[in-house]
């Protein structure tokens, strides 16, 4: 079983990586292990998160965000043979696939 790795001390890493790295290639690599590593923890999943709007082929849960809007968690859930091209929100991200086991950087 995976150890406890909770959204509070997935969101304090995050905080303390981007307070010391500004290089999104750089905080990527740092987060993508710890994406993972919160991902399967256990405890934090619920399964309304698969939930997805049929119209729009898929579903977002926030997770956490902060109060000045600079850091977010999500939880986005797509549709069987559903998807979006690749695109550029202009910052960081680390995104998965499949059961929450399984992530890339993006």
């Amino acid at each position: 079983m995976a150890d406890s790795y909770t959204l509070d001390q997935y969101v304090n890493d995050l905080r303390a990586i981007t307070a010391k790295e500004t290089d999104p290639v750089k905080i990527t690599d740092l987060v993508a292990p710890l994406a993972k590593r919160f991902a399967q923890s256990p405890g934090w999943y619920h399964p309304e998160y698969c939930e997805c709007d049929a119209e729009q082929g898929f579903g977002v849960h926030m997770l956490h965000e902060e109060p000045n809007y600079d850091l977010a968690v999500f939880l986005v859930s797509w549709l069987p043979n559903r998807g979006t091209t690749p695109h550029n929100h202009k910052t960081w991200a680390v995104g998965g696939r499949g059961e929450r086991v399984q992530l890339q950087s993006a």
